[in-house]
């Protein structure tokens, strides 16, 4: 796979001032790309505390997908097949012949999904009642938006993920090209308890009163009610003491 520099883009982020009273002292910044037709939606996108304006389109995109929107050509629902996108895309893209394709790995971030879910967007086509999302060839449901979130994954699995434009009829288009989505692997299991309770739950065993984390080994203290450890299954039966904190 040969990775490409990103198009070139004239616009650049502008900050807005006098947007009305300010009590406060909020700043905003505003891109719109060159050439862009009248009567496009607007999106008002709010970063954190902690972020800038750039940093924020640069982790998100925003302005790629304004872009995108840009030069995206009027076509009939179904004709023209849909350009997937996924939160916080990685890779860029390649090219074959005439026809462009989206070659992106990511891992769902920017929210604690668990490992269990995706949200993959795409940009809209004209005439598209609705949208058809596809997971590994077979319909994983519909979407009246752009937008989808598929949950009940499996962590560390990585799935194959494409959209159909559906007409007002119900006829569906050619999917687009698949995206291959990686979720996140389950974070570690996290156990709080006395130690009596942690040996009647087999995390540890006691010796001659004392009681040992099961796998590491790592000494507990006394086998009673009263001494409580926090344990971190860091693999199938295996427990380390973790009271700074969980999972590590």
């Amino acid at each position: 796979m040969s990775l490409l520099p990103a198009p070139a883009q004239a616009a650049s982020l502008s900050e807005v001032t006098g947007f009305g009273t300010n009590p406060g002292g909020l700043r905003m910044f505003r891109y719109a790309p060159d050439g862009l037709p009248a009567g496009r939606p607007l999106v008002v996108a709010l970063h954190g505390c902690t972020q800038s304006a750039a940093a924020y389109d640069d982790e998100t995109g925003w302005t790629r997908w304004a872009e995108a929107v840009r030069d995206r050509r009027r076509v009939c629902a179904g004709r023209e097949r849909l350009r997937l996108l996924l939160d916080r895309p990685h890779l860029g893209t390649r090219r074959s012949g005439r026809r462009r394709h989206a070659s992106r790995t990511v891992r769902t971030g920017g929210h604690r999904d668990r490992g269990s879910s995706v949200s993959p967007v795409w940009g809209a086509v004209e005439g598209a009642a609705s949208y058809r999302v596809l997971r590994d060839g077979a319909v994983a449901g519909t979407s009246p938006s752009t937008s989808f979130t598929g949950s009940g994954l499996s962590p560390g699995t990585t799935y194959a993920y494409s959209v159909s434009a559906v007409d007002g009829a119900g006829a569906a288009g050619a999917p687009s090209a698949p995206v291959q989505v990686t979720t996140t692997e389950a974070p570690n299991a996290c156990h709080t308890d006395n130690t009596y309770n942690h040996v009647a739950a087999g995390r540890a065993h006691q010796v001659q009163g004392t009681v040992y984390a099961n796998g590491s080994g790592q000494n507990m203290g006394l086998y009673d009610l009263y001494v409580t450890h926090t344990l971190e299954e860091t693999s199938p039966g295996y427990f380390v003491i973790a009271d700074s904190g969980c999972p590590s």
